[in-house]
């Protein structure tokens, strides 16, 4: 059995080289499916022997990517553990000893804790939905698990090929998530989410700002302490925290020429300063975001809870 970490990337020299030094030295292969990148994130994949490197055609940031990957990891043939993590992720290399060691069959995944770093390596926050937040990310190939190739934009779906899942493996060490430590890419990132979104069409900007209002962190968010078995053997990455995203601020504003700014008028993200002062710019005066009552989100926040133990 081989084990294969897949990646989809776009721009992410900002991390990927702390990322592929975590996994390479304990797997067979890692396949990188990049999406027409204008940074380094190339030429980092390229300092890696175990590291191939593939095209990803789709011009949207969707959960086909997922799909491509799969097919490339299936050259290496069947019964495969295959990996399925983001560039601003990380697991323990005890916890790819741990998925071996576990004996697992054909369809068999594995689930890990989902652990939001903020604003450092050192500190990590549990709040709202990121309170016991767990994600499968890895699985046991035989050839028999199938994505259900239904289109989502942005990728907000499941990691693994969700049918024909056999036993669910909790594995003791988390999955490290980076994305909160650079706050500023986060900000960037978050309103380009939104942006797309709208554009595609199938929501509205209320719809929208409820699906991501839980990346709205506020200073007064309270980090623990990471506990050191965590980041035990990984290379962490440094120097996060004022880590721009220029990519995402150059395809925003040309959004905005595209579409016209006051299109996007109805999204929160206008708490950007460089944003609002476009907007203020473009249409002279002040944007009004459009969101759902707070009793609304209240019941629905309830509702969902409720599900979760039917």
């Amino acid at each position: 059995m081989k084990t294969i970490v897949l990646i989809p990337t776009r721009n992410e020299e900002w991390i990927l080289e702390s990322t592929l030094k975590n996994t390479s030295p304990y797997v067979d292969l890692i396949i990188v499916a990049d999406q027409s990148s204008t940074d380094r994130t190339v030429e980092i994949c390229g300092k890696f022997s175990n590291v191939k490197v593939i095209n990803n055609p789709n011009e949207e940031h969707s959960n086909k990517v997922r799909w491509l990957l799969l097919e490339e990891a299936r050259k290496e043939g069947s019964g495969n553990l295959i990996i399925c993590i983001d560039a601003d992720e990380a697991i323990s290399p005890k916890a790819i000893e741990e998925m071996k060691n576990a004996s697992p069959k054909p369809g068999d995944v594995f689930k890990f804790k989902w652990i939001q770093l903020w604003r450092s390596n050192h500190e990590y926050m549990e709040e709202g939905v990121w309170k016991n937040n767990f994600k499968i990310i890895a699985f046991v190939d035989g050839n028999e698990n199938e994505y259900k190739k239904d289109f989502v934009i942005n990728d907000h779906t499941t990691r693994v090929p969700d049918t024909n899942i056999g036993k669910v493996f909790d594995v003791s060490y988390p999955l490290l998530h980076f994305h909160f430590v650079a706050w500023r890419r986060t900000e960037l990132k978050q309103v380009w989410y939104r942006c797309t979104e709208l554009i595609a069409g199938k929501r509205n900007a209320k719809r929208i700002n409820n699906t991501y209002r839980v990346t709205l962190m506020s200073d007064s968010v309270v980090g623990k302490p990471v506990p050191k078995e965590w980041t035990e053997g990984l290379v962490l990455p440094t120097n996060l925290e004022n880590t721009t995203s220029e990519w995402h601020l150059i395809e925003i504003k040309g959004f905005f020429d595209k579409y016209g700014i006051e299109f996007f008028e109805g999204l929160q993200i206008w708490h950007v300063p460089e944003l609002k002062a476009e907007f203020i710019k473009r249409a002279g005066r002040d944007p009004v975001s459009k969101t759902y009552p707070g009793w609304l989100v209240l019941i629905n926040e309830i509702r969902h809870t409720i599900k979760k133990f039917i």
